[in-house]
């Protein structure tokens, strides 16, 4: 099966912030090349599902991977 756009963006943001856990939004989403609003609802979606948390502010905190892909 193949996977869908959500599914790649959703790995794609995964190693991202793996690499780069103090990475921000803004960074996050011109990485992956979509909007803010977009990688909004990437993040959102992956914290809902456990797999991405955050520690610390959002200034100064740092994204955790649950689940390394």
């Amino acid at each position: 099966r193949m996977k869908s756009d959500v599914e790649l963006r959703e790995e794609a943001l995964l190693d991202f912030v793996h690499e780069h856990p103090e990475a921000t939004l803004a960074r996050i989403s011109e990485h992956l090349g979509v909007s803010r609003a977009t990688a909004d609802r990437t993040v959102a979606s992956l914290r809902a599902s456990g797999r991405l948390t955050r520690e610390g502010s959002k200034r100064s905190g740092r994204w955790i991977v649950s689940d390394p892909v």
